[in-house]
């Protein structure tokens, strides 16, 4: 009988330790929903994203083109989806945010996922996420295209012939 009681008690002070740790590990500092630029640089995450951005060069080059078509340019919107706990998200979003600020693109949104790229409204539903970040370009509101986890040359690049409408296929393209 002691020796039932005690396998019990070891029993349960073992499961309880699991069912905390499993708890515990829900929570994390991740930013996941909807977050600003200003959320990412007032968190913990700062310091990374801080530092890609700061030491990060705009291809401004490249990016000529949409100073001779500013239209192009009020027409785009983008929707972000990110992980902050993702190696490829901590370094491309600062960059396109970067780009965004010298294209004064301001039509914005960002949604942070967990590590099962859920949010809790669900708002990556519908949207064929399936590796962050994924950068969706709209023009006057349509999906023209989307640069999936890594550019396949370069953010500005990439993001030249998807607004000229050029032949494009990101990375884990159908």
């Amino acid at each position: 009988m002691k020796v039932f009681l005690s396998s019990s008690v070891l029993f349960l002070a073992i499961t309880s330790c699991f069912t905390v740790t499993k708890h515990q590990s829900n929570f994390s500092n991740d930013l996941i929903g909807i977050i600003t630029q200003q959320q990412i640089q007032q968190s913990e995450h700062a310091n990374w994203y801080n530092k890609e951005v700061g030491s990060y060069l705009v291809d401004v080059e490249t990016l000529a083109d949409f100073e001779n078509n500013p239209e192009r340019i009020e027409a785009l919107s983008v929707k972000i989806f990110l992980g902050t706990w993702c190696s490829d998200s901590r370094r491309e979003v600062p960059r396109f945010y970067s780009i965004m600020s010298f294209l004064n693109v301001t039509n914005i949104e960002t949604i942070g996922l967990d590590k099962n790229k859920k949010s809790p409204k669900n708002l990556e539903k519908g949207m064929n996420i399936h590796h962050v970040p994924t950068f969706i370009l709209y023009q006057n509101g349509i999906e023209v295209n989307r640069i999936i986890e890594t550019p396949v040359e370069s953010l500005e690049k990439d993001l030249i012939a998807i607004i000229q409408a050029k032949k494009y296929s990101s990375n884990y393209s159908k």
